[in-house]
């Protein structure tokens, strides 16, 4: 856009309602998408697919991929899980030992 174009279309927001306000908006919407897909067009197909392939899917964490595995393998220090198992405001490692909480907390 000129910079002519651009004080036309401010002025035009300035004295627009609320609805009219919302259509200029849209139309500018329209129009920039509209420059993006020719931009999209322009680009040889083998162009578009490198856009899209310049990561391996697995590396996409936030997509569903996989992360690496852990690489830190510092000497002497493994790493592991451990479930805990909730009776009340007590905790358990083993299964057994929160089974056997909950049932001297339960009544009768």
């Amino acid at each position: 856009m000129t910079p002519t174009e651009v004080r036309a279309r401010d002025q035009r927001r300035a004295d627009a309602t609320v609805e009219e306000r919302m259509v200029l908006a849209l139309e500018d919407i329209a129009q920039q998408l509209a420059l993006i897909g020719e931009s999209l067009c322009s680009k040889p197909d083998d162009q578009r697919e490198a856009d899209f392939a310049k990561s391996e899917i697995g590396s996409w964490e936030n997509e569903g991929g996989e992360l690496p595995p852990d690489t830190d393998h510092s000497e002497g220090i493994k790493r592991t899980f451990t479930e805990i198992f909730t009776v009340g405001p007590y905790r358990y490692a083993a299964l057994a030992d929160a089974i056997a909480q909950r049932k001297r907390l339960a009544p009768g």
